[in-house]
This record gives C-alpha cells, sequence and structure tokens, in this order.
C-alpha cells in the first residue's frame, strides 16, 4: 500500500504542476456520471496519465496494510481497477477481498468462500477483534510441533514478546493497530532471514533462540561480552544448569530493574521465565519466550558464542563492565567486591 500511496502522491504532483487539476477533477465527475448508465470512458479521456505508467495498467491489489480512501479513489477516477484485501499474515492467508463486483474504497470486501469471520467485541465505532474461522486458519507448523507448542503456549505473558525487532518504523497516518503489528512483524522476518541459516544450524528453534537472544540483549553491551554470555548461557544448558539470569527473574515477577533490586521472593517465585530458581525446575532449561526484543547484535552474538570455559559472569552495573569465570569462589569474591563499589558510590 505505501507504493501505492506514493505513486499517486506523484501522480497528483505532476497533474499540479502542470496546472491540470481543475480540468482532472472535472472529468473525473463526468466519467464517474457516466458510469452510472455504464458507459465507462475513464482510459481514453486519462490516456496521457495512464501511458505514464505504461499504458497497460488496469488492475491493482493492495493488501497488507490500509489505504487512504484518497489513493484508491483516485486510481479507480482514471480508469485503473484497484481491489483490496486482507489476510492474517502468519496465521492464515487471505481472509476477505474485493471482486470487479462488489468493491468499495475502504473496504477490504467479502470473506472468502468457507470462512466465518465476525467482529468481537465491537465498540460504539464497529471497532473490535477480528475473529476466523476456516480450514485456511493455522493450526500449527507442519511436521514441528515443537514450534507449535512455543508459539501458541497459553503460559506466555505476552505471545508477540521478541518478535517486534527494535527499530525505527515509519507508518501512515490512518494505520490501524493491526497494520502497525504486520508492519513491525514483516521487518522482523526480514531481520531474522539474515541469519535463518545460522539458525538452523544453531539445533535451535527460531523462538529458542529469540529467548536466549533477549536475555543476551539485556546482560551484555558489547559485541564481545554477548558472545561470552551466549556462551556461558550455553554451557550452562548443556550441563543441567539453571541459566541464573537476573533480567528472566524481573520479567517473571513483572519487575524492572530500575523498580529496585530483587527479593528473595522474586528469586524464588515459580513461574516459567524465572530461570534464578534452584530447585531443578528450570535446570538445562530457557525461559519459556523471549523477555525483551533482541537487536540483530544480540541475535547474532547469540548465534556465534566464543569458545572459551566460562560457568559464570557478573556486571558493574556503574560501568557495564562483565567479569567471567570458570569458578565459583572467583564469581563470590567478584560480586562482595562489586556491592562494596556500589554501596561505597
Amino acid at each position: 500500500p505505501l507504493m501505492l500511496e506514493i505513486m499517486y502522491k506523484k501522480m497528483k504532483k505532476a497533474i499540479d504542476e502542470q496546472g491540470k487539476n481543475q480540468l482532472v477533477a472535472r472529468m473525473s465527475k463526468v466519467c464517474n456520471f457516466l458510469l452510472k448508465f455504464k458507459i465507462d470512458i475513464r482510459r481514453t479521456v486519462f490516456k496521457q496519465i495512464l501511458n505514464s505508467l505504461g499504458g497497460n495498467l488496469r488492475v491493482l491489489i493492495a493488501g497488507g496494510a490500509a489505504m487512504s480512501k484518497d489513493a484508491i479513489q483516485g486510481f479507480l477516477d482514471l480508469g485503473i481497477n484497484l481491489l483490496q484485501g486482507y489476510g492474517l499474515t502468519e496465521t492464515s492467508p487471505v481472509l476477505a477481498g474485493e471482486n470487479d463486483k462488489y468493491k468499495r474504497a475502504g473496504s477490504v470486501g467479502f470473506p472468502l468462500p468457507g470462512l466465518d469471520v465476525k467482529i468481537a467485541d465491537a465498540n460504539s465505532d464497529g471497532i473490535g477483534e477480528i475473529l476466523a474461522h476456516g480450514p485456511t486458519v493455522m493450526i500449527g507448523y507442519v511436521d514441528n510441533q515443537e514450534a507449535t507448542d512455543e508459539v501458541l503456549n497459553e503460559q506466555l505473558y505476552e505471545p508477540l514478546e521478541g518478535y517486534f525487532y527494535p527499530d525505527t518504523y515509519e507508518f501512515m497516518q490512518n494505520a490501524s493497530i493491526s497494520d502497525v503489528v504486520l508492519i513491525i512483524l514483516n521487518n522482523t522476518e526480514q531481520k531474522l532471514n539474515t541469519v535463518k541459516e545460522d539458525i538452523t544450524n544453531s539445533g535451535y528453534t527460531t523462538h529458542q533462540i529469540l529467548s536466549l537472544a533477549s536475555l543476551v540483549e539485556k546482560e551484555g553491551i558489547t559485541k564481545e561480552d554477548r558472545q561470552k554470555i551466549a556462551q556461558v548461557f550455553y554451557t550452562r544448558l548443556s550441563s543441567n544448569m539453571p541459566l541464573g539470569s537476573d533480567i528472566s527473574t524481573y520479567y517473571g515477577v513483572h519487575k524492572r530493574m530500575r523498580d529496585g533490586e530483587l527479593t528473595f521472593q522474586d528469586i524464588y517465585n515459580v513461574n516459567p521465565y524465572n530461570t534464578r530458581l534452584t530447585d531443578g525446575q528450570m535446570n538445562g532449561k530457557l525461559p519459556i519466550g523471549p523477555v525483551d526484543n533482541a537487536s540483530l547484535d544480540a541475535i547474532w552474538a547469540t548465534l556465534h558464542k566464543t569458545e572459551t570455559n566460562y560457568i559464570y559472569f557478573i556486571a558493574n552495573t556503574c560501568t557495564k563492565e562483565v567479569f567471567f569465570f570458570e569458578d565459583y569462589n572467583s564469581f563470590l569474591q567478584k560480586g562482595s567486591e562489586l556491592r562494596r563499589i556500589c554501596e561505597t558510590n
């Protein structure tokens, strides 16, 4: 839709620069009046404009986001049929679509045959949640029950956590929430495609890599530190140890780091995110899902761990410096040292 919006704006600008705005508007009214009598002269009247688009453009199909009514009507006025559709990306292909007989600017047409679609909990403006039922709606990933269980797990606090890639986005002024979500998810998919082969070769699912990368993102800042942190996590997983990440514990108890230090109650809170649990429940396990939206740098570091023998790490929260250790006593000693430093500062 954004490409078509830009195309329409450029056409409008060219018409304006030639001083033909009023002429085009007047002829559009005449053409639309004649259409009521099934007389279509649009492509003859606006032949010069259509030739600037190649001369053979007859139909445009828009989907993925809402398109402005002005742009839709603008193309229709020129004799270019513009049809809109609506789908749910990964969870379903096209749910609804327009056709030559039934179309209206701002609409996405009727549900396709065999599909039941309704608006649930609609407000006074008719805006609500879209519910769809039918044979084309996703029931899981093909031959991958593990991935299906991950994304459809009801224990996830926020199902899309980790899938909103942190980036700068541009949205149309009239973009709906679903438009925004779709654009962000498409961008996430594009970013993940750059490391798709690495994810496949890692032995972990995309969901698992995003879960681990979300911890790596928050635990370290530099590329080198993040690679070492990833190595520590992999080592602890393979050794059937808990990851022991405070980041996961904060998320598990719905607490922000700026809210203060973790309490014993937080650390021993039983939830599927808390990797600080020491009762064996989280030994050798990742949190059930991502705890934040990882950058591509953190994802890359997670997929390219440094080969070391470290099992522990701790950070100076003041300087962001991260220290790594192979033995528990050295780790405890550095922890005591850092606490003293923080107390004096």
